[in-house]
């Protein structure tokens, strides 16, 4: 159930905070696998890794603490930007690194979206999204069916991945009314999310009935300018067609959910 995850050099250089080009071009050229990415396949001769993720020259977060990135630090010149708290007045940095450290935890955050976006995802399930989702190109070739030894299936691609979990849930997307409004995942085990996009601050109405027009639930939630999110839980109730209308200052709308 592990996900095994190569590496790419997505970026050969940095402007580092002194204004500074640190270039490692020559060394990683960009788009290709990475030097210290390991290979496979497994001792049980199975193909890994699964997927590569991004992760030459990747920028996060820098412990604090850490005198490697301190101004005169051995690593210093990776640093990229400074950011001030204004909680407690430390100074805290953001450099870029490589290693498959840098792409693993690329790719779990992309999974990370994936269970948010459907949280009954099995391990495998989540591997074959990524694998139907991934990109080749020049570097990568043409990747067999089931993955190679270098790149697994080939560049993680995070859009399209999610894109795919929300089209396999079940999605109800309206923009062509006053309200703009994501639903999903529908089918549902019972509960699902309303995304809803607000140009000002609301009330917003969500009222759930059954096919035969019984109101279960009545709720209001305040929304707030920009992207808005609420659930619903349908756990309690049996299987079947349920109605979910959404309701603002101006207008309403009905979309239909099956509860598995």
């Amino acid at each position: 159930s592990a996900v095994a995850v190569a590496s790419y050099n997505s970026k050969p250089s940095i402007l580092n905070v002194s204004g500074a080009t640190v270039n490692y071009g020559a060394s990683y050229p960009k788009g290709a696998i990475s030097s210290f990415s390991s290979h496979g396949p497994t001792t049980d001769a199975r193909i890994k890794p699964d997927i590569t993720g991004p992760g030459m020259m990747v920028v996060s977060s820098i412990n604090s603490v850490d005198p490697e990135f301190a101004v005169g630090g051995a690593s210093y010149n990776r640093v990229v930007s400074t950011y001030t708290s204004p909680v407690n007045g430390n100074n805290y940095s953001y450099a870029a690194l490589q290693g498959t450290s840098m792409s693993s935890p690329f790719v779990s955050g992309v999974i990370a979206l994936l269970l948010e976006a459907n949280p009954s995802l099995n391990p495998q399930q989540v591997i074959a999204i990524l694998a139907n989702t991934a990109i080749t190109d020049s570097y990568t070739g043409v990747i067999p069916s089931g993955g190679n030894a270098t790149w697994g299936a080939g560049k993680v691609n995070a859009y399209s991945a999610i894109k795919q979990v929300l089209q396999g849930a079940g999605i109800y997307h309206s923009d062509n009314t006053p309200l703009h409004v994501l639903l999903f995942p529908n089918p549902t085990k019972g509960n699902y999310s309303i995304e809803y996009q607000s140009e000002i601050s609301e009330n917003i109405s969500v009222e759930i009935t059954n096919a035969t027009g019984q109101k279960l639930i009545t709720e209001t939630w305040k929304a707030q300018v920009g992207t808005n999110n609420y659930s619903i839980d349908l756990s309690a109730f049996a299987s079947g067609v349920y109605f979910t209308k959404i309701t603002n200052s101006k207008t309403s709308f009905t979309i239909k959910i099956v509860k598995q």
